[in-house]
């Protein structure tokens, strides 16, 4: 195995480090999720993290509809940054969900691993392209706003709460 570059602002020395260098970027998805049975994601009652459970007792303690309507008037008028879909992929990757329990990749490789797999169980490309967008929205975050406002899970505002949702009893604090 040859050294990998370990500088990504450098050129590779030499073609011979081009495919360890691929697959330290990009990795197999079969060889990522391999840790745990399927049975043991999405366990919120003993998250990896710590900032799992204060994601969402900030989200569902500071999600309204007043904050959602004030958040529209601020970013439909669409003045923050224009930049091309692979830039914004770029830019993504400097953010860290706190709202997912399972992962620690990288945003760039999530949207990837979703995609494939959503390819490779063989829905129709548009399936796939949505599996690659699904998480643009978070750029958000990149431009100053809180995760809980951003990423994890969306719930309804403006109604009654579901105790089926994600630690429902933040929202019940503020009823």
């Amino acid at each position: 195995m040859t050294q990998v570059i370990t500088n990504q602002n450098q050129p590779l020395a030499s073609m011979d480090e081009w495919e360890d260098d691929l697959l330290r970027r990009y990795p197999n998805p079969e060889d990522i999720a391999t840790s745990k049975a399927t049975e043991a994601y999405r366990n919120y009652e003993e998250p990896a993290r710590d900032t799992v459970k204060e994601f969402y007792r900030l989200n569902h303690t500071h999600q309204s509809y007043a904050f959602v309507k004030q958040k529209q008037k601020e970013y439909l008028s669409f003045d923050k940054r224009e930049m091309s879909v692979w830039d914004a992929f770029d830019f993504l990757n400097q953010l860290v969900d706190d709202s997912d329990p399972d992962t620690d990749l990288d945003q760039f490789q999530h949207l990837l691993q979703t995609s494939e797999a959503i390819r490779r169980d063989g829905h129709p490309d548009w399936m796939v392209l949505v599996g690659l967008m699904h998480d643009m929205g978070k750029v958000l975050c990149l431009f100053g706003e809180p995760q809980w406002a951003v990423v994890g899970d969306t719930f309804p505002v403006g109604c009654a709460y579901s105790d089926k949702i994600v630690y429902p009893e933040f929202f019940f604090r503020k009823c």
